[in-house]
């Protein structure tokens, strides 16, 4: 991808709750297999670098470099990733040049230099609309669980890697198939309301065009539009934003955030539950504090709290 470590670092961007569709590859340290748009696809991470490679629709069980496809080979898919990492901003704006405007901040001063690398991503709308609505009371690996079981069961299966099949993320049209019934089988929960509720809505809203027209709108009304559809709160609105919308300034709000806003910068919000008023609250917190990408550095504070990554910052 020819980007430094300092710009990426997948393993501090594709597997810390912003997508829940790639897995480290076993016995190949810093090799993730994953699904971007309809292609199957392995990074790696290397020292000085970012390598990736689209396996062809073949089940593949050798290492990356062995795997038949030429890293960076195609120039369409290498731009593709290079979208899906936010590396091809119109501005050409660094997380080099993002830092060191945020390091005026003491706390996102005292935590970044361990998650250098850790990027916003930009994905498909749709896919990451649905697996935010499957994020609610749920954690990281439950989360994984249900997108797969989506993808599984109303997607198209493009290929296979270590002996694992990969599936595309299910379009709209194929959503529909889904019955709130089924989906409580699966797992889902309350979740399978919300989900054949949000397909019903976005089909009368205009489908997967109305979406990703939310790219040219502001956070308010995009806000405005997706918390309209079924199981689609302001922390999950904020999520689709930050994630796939181009709205670098939204901050999703859970419980991690809103200790950092009352731990470290003593906002003293003393609410018992995320409120809308209190996500509008932090929200516009950040944004004053950190600008325009306010969303980026709350990524970085936000990982700096999940109990995986403890061990780097005590």
């Amino acid at each position: 991808l020819g980007v430094s470590p300092e710009e990426l670092r997948p393993s501090l961007t594709l597997t810390t709750g912003q997508s829940f569709r790639w897995v480290e590859r076993k016995g190949h340290q810093g090799e993730y297999v994953g699904v971007i748009q309809n292609k199957l696809i392995i990074i790696r991470e290397e020292k000085d670098d970012t390598w990736f490679c689209e396996v062809p629709g073949t089940n593949r069980n050798s290492p990356m470099e062995d795997s038949g496809s030429t890293p960076g080979k195609s120039m369409e898919t290498l731009e593709m990733v290079r979208d899906y990492f936010s590396l091809n901003t119109p501005d050409n704006l660094t997380l080099t040049e993002l830092h060191k405007g945020f390091v005026r901040d003491e706390r996102f001063a005292a935590v970044y230099g361990f998650f250098k690398g850790a990027r916003v991503l930009r994905q498909a709308p749709l896919e990451c609309l649905f697996s935010f609505i499957c994020s609610s009371n749920n954690n990281i690996r439950r989360i994984t669980s249900m997108v797969d079981k989506l993808c599984q069961t109303y997607g198209t299966e493009i290929g296979a890697v270590d002996g694992k099949a990969f599936y595309t993320f299910p379009t709209l049209y194929q959503m529909q198939r889904a019955t709130e019934t089924e989906l409580r089988a699966m797992g889902f929960g309350y979740r399978a309301k919300y989900i054949v509720g949000t397909v019903a809505q976005l089909e009368v809203e205009g489908g997967e065009k109305a979406l990703l027209a939310l790219r040219e709108k502001d956070r308010e009304n995009s806000h405005k539009f997706l918390t309209r559809l079924p199981g689609v709160g302001s922390k999950v609105a904020s999520c689709v934003c930050l994630f796939s919308l181009d709205k670098h300034d939204d901050v999703p709000v859970d419980t991690h955030v809103w200790q950092i806003a009352n731990r470290d910068y003593h906002l003293g919000l003393n609410s018992k539950t995320l409120t809308p008023r209190v996500h509008q609250a932090v929200g516009d917190f950040f944004r004053e504090k950190f600008g325009s990408h306010a969303g980026w550095a709350h990524h970085i504070l936000f990982l700096a709290e999940l109990k995986e990554f403890q061990p780097r910052v005590s």
